[in-house]
């Protein structure tokens, strides 16, 4: 369908880890969103000239991501920022995922009383996301056994980078 692609040589690389911009335009794409391009960009990391632009610029306006306050590493202030570049985490893909599939299929977010992952408890900034994911039979979590995981428990590791077959399969 256009939403995903490999590398110049014919390779997937199912295990690298795709960023913020990439994950953006991949569900703008996925979801076929109208495109938003403003003429002021909303964020200083991502100007009218950026490849990730319009993919941006669509998935702020359709209210599906937001972005950072200045103040991280070479990032003046004032200012808002995107960070196209940086890694995009399991916890960070549920959510636009599961806030796309709200505003396009008209998912209900949902905020059941048992969490299905150890690491993921009720209160987490991406509770309620990953517990509508899992609902809806995109995600699963892992059995206990990286360090810090104690026995028994289903782990879903939300700070971890997602993969570009992670985001594929979502």
């Amino acid at each position: 369908h256009g939403v995903i692609g490999g590398y110049t040589e014919h390779t997937f690389r199912p295990y690298n880890n795709p960023t913020r911009g990439q994950m953006v335009k991949i569900v703008t794409l996925g979801f076929a969103l109208p495109v938003y391009t403003p003429a002021t960009p909303t964020f200083n990391d991502v100007p009218a000239g950026s490849s990730f632009y319009q993919y941006v610029e669509t998935a702020v306006h359709d209210g599906i991501v937001t972005g950072y306050p200045c103040g991280g590493l070479g990032e003046p202030c004032p200012g808002n920022y995107f960070r196209s570049g940086t890694n995009v985490t399991r916890g960070q893909l549920s959510k636009i995922a599961v806030i796309a599939a709200s505003q396009v299929r008209g998912w209900t977010i949902i905020n059941p009383a048992t969490p299905s992952f150890n690491d993921v408890p009720a209160g987490s900034p991406f509770y309620r996301y990953v517990e509508t994911a899992v609902c809806h039979g995109l995600i699963t979590g892992y059995p206990s056994g990286n360090v810090g995981e104690p026995c028994p428990g289903n782990y879903f590791r939300p700070a971890a980078n997602a993969t570009r077959c992670q985001i594929s399969k979502i």
